[in-house]
């Protein structure tokens, strides 16, 4: 009897060594851009056609289960760029910031900016530990839930599947890959153009007319073709979400907050944003996203208890996926751990390791080393698979995320406790990485097209990991001791911006910022809405916290994408549909990624 063919191999000698140089090479590139102007951008696209034509053109046949195997070990990694150079911005700019030496060179190793194996090696390898344990437990924790992210419909990471279809175009006849380059070339082109009249002082990326509105109202459109692609290929209802929450806090919230003197008024829309955001917009904002799942869960748990239980179709329980909550998430989580012996020795042995580092580091110091372990153990069982699953669920669903949450999962309640310093808000042992976690659930989601399976997938994600960890730690290193920061080459934006956050808390300057009624307001208006109707707590939530300009370009797409399922079919999705979108969100980001590079080291170096 011929043998069962199985899934054709992926790990290949020369697939690992690509996809380990390009993770190093990517890490650069990202590290740079996430220090400096606290961005970063994903290369899948370079990655997938560069290893196509090397594999399946130059040096004989391949498949998709290896080019995508390259792809995820070239697009994740261990970076730790932004923690080491934030440490040492801390130690430079902090006179009393009473780092211990295990985290951080002591303030006149810093000042004499010195890269000695005695004054590196702990801190490196202690922040190794925390960067290894948190993305540990991200994978577990991420691999005992997909199953549940994966089956729901909103959950369409859109970014992850824009670059499966790339991949699954290169293996397909039929015009595929022509019909996909088209797309790519419409999405550099038009980006392009656009930048090209940016030089000439025509701007056509922004169009803010904030101004020319009454007093307090925040209104613009940012003009990018990516944007409206991922309205488009996320569902309508998230899409149309933001639009709906966007509009109603910047034209209609936002003028009688301002006008009313609850929030400071700037003739600078953004500045005007930053003030509306940090004073107003994220209580309910986090409220929506935070509390609207918790409220969610108890809702569900009420009814199942007062209803009996019927039995429910596949459809059924698919849709049930859409509204989980955090509850509902956890006790999944749980219950998936204990049923696999292996996976859960493994998450107690990283949990028993991270409580260890905990009690010995005690890294609340003065406090005593009890409340280190028992706030490890919160991070652990608490915020950070809240965090997680936030995160998740905003990548998959609108494929974009924030951090600003963090800020009352972590910071909040530490400061609650009296605890002034700042070792333990820059660090939170315990957190399983959500980064990790949401990437491995993206790739567990549009894994069966491409001959892959999860442990596949967990696999390629640890092999990136050492290439980028050194990558990252070389780099940071390397710009430091040469260029230095705070300069020209080293502008280190996102360190300016991230200090008085860090600040307030450390130092106890902070003054109200979250208000508990509208933070309360917020999450049982979402849950409701989540419970009675198409809206989404995710879609809510980020146009009540992104800056004005990005509501219509969501909503144009969402529009497009009801106008396409209703007059074409929803297989014209499936079909047409999803490779336009792809095309358009890999072409039009690279370009703007790469365009905005330019005109800043331009603007830089004059």
């Amino acid at each position: 009897m011929p043998k069962k063919e199985g899934k054709p191999k992926g790990f290949t000698v020369r697939a690992v060594l690509l996809g380990c140089v390009l993770a190093a090479v990517f890490t650069l590139v990202n590290s740079y851009l996430s220090l400096n102007f606290g961005m970063g951008v994903g290369f899948g696209v370079v990655t997938i056609f560069l290893s196509y034509v090397l594999f399946h053109k130059l040096l004989g046949n391949s498949s998709k289960r290896e080019i995508a195997l390259t792809w995820i070990m070239s697009g994740t990694g261990l970076s730790v760029a932004w923690t080491i150079g934030f440490l040492i911005f801390v130690q430079e700019n902090v006179v009393h910031s009473n780092l211990p030496v295990w985290l951080a060179p002591s303030i006149e190793a810093i000042q004499d900016k010195t890269l000695s194996f005695s004054a590196w090696m702990t801190p490196i390898l202690v922040i190794f530990f925390l960067g290894a344990t948190s993305g540990l437990l991200g994978l577990i924790v991420s691999y005992c839930t997909c199953q549940l992210f994966i089956q729901n419909r909103r959950m369409v990471f859109p970014h992850f599947t824009a670059s499966a279809v790339v991949i699954d175009s290169c293996f397909k006849r039929e015009g595929h890959i022509r019909f996909l380059a088209y797309s790519l070339i419409a999405g550099f082109a038009i980006t392009f153009v656009q930048y090209l009249l940016k030089v000439i002082n025509v701007e056509t990326t922004l169009i803010d007319l904030s101004s020319h509105l009454p007093r307090g109202f925040l209104f613009g459109i940012a003009l990018n073709v990516a944007f409206i692609a991922i309205g488009y290929f996320i569902s309508a209802p998230v899409a149309l979400s933001i639009l709906v929450s966007s509009l109603a806090v910047y034209l209609i919230a936002a003028p009688i907050l301002i006008n009313q003197g609850f929030v400071t008024y700037s003739p600078n829309s953004m500045q005007q944003y930053m003030n509306l955001l940090y004073q107003y917009t994220i209580s309910p904002g986090l409220g929506v996203m935070i509390l609207g799942g918790i409220v969610l869960s108890v809702t569900k748990m009420l009814s199942a208890r007062l209803k009996p239980r019927a039995p429910e179709s596949p459809n059924a329980l698919e849709a049930k996926g859409s509204k989980l909550g955090y509850g509902e998430l956890f006790q999944f989580f749980i219950r998936s751990l204990t049923t696999n012996r292996r996976l859960f020795l493994c998450f107690m042995v990283v949990a028993a390791s991270t409580l260890t580092f905990a009690y010995h580091f005690n890294f609340l110091y003065p406090f005593p080393p009890v409340i280190s372990v028992a706030f490890t153990l919160f991070f652990l069982l608490a915020a950070g698979f809240v965090n997680f699953v936030i995160i998740t669920k905003m990548a998959g669903e609108a494929g974009m995320t924030t951090d600003v949450q963090s800020i009352l999962l972590f910071m909040a309640p530490l400061f609650a406790t009296g605890y002034r310093g700042y070792t333990g808000y820059l660090i939170q042992p315990g957190s399983p990485s959500p980064w990790v976690g949401n990437s491995v659930v993206g790739y567990a989601k549009i894994s069966n097209g491409l001959d892959l399976d999860l442990k596949g997938v967990v696999k390629a994600v640890l092999i990136s990991w050492l290439p980028s960890f050194i990558a990252s730690v070389t780099f940071v290193l390397v710009m430091w001791k040469v260029a230095g920061f705070l300069t020209p080459t080293m502008p280190c934006i996102a360190f300016v911006q991230a200090l008085p956050i860090f600040r307030m808390f450390a130092e106890g300057t902070i003054a109200g910022v979250i208000d508990p009624t509208t933070f309360l307001a917020g999450g049982a208006l979402g849950a409701v809405l989540e419970a009675f109707t198409p809206a989404s707590i995710m879609g809510m939530a980020l146009g009540m916290l992104l800056p004005p300009f990005y509501g219509v370009p969501f909503g144009i797409g969402g529009i497009l994408r009801l106008y396409s399922d209703h007059k074409y079919g929803a297989v014209f999705f499936k079909e047409k549909g999803v490779l336009i979108a792809s095309g358009l969100i890999a072409g039009g980001i690279l370009t703007q990624v790469l365009m905005s590079i330019f005109l800043v080291i331009s603007g830089l170096t004059r």
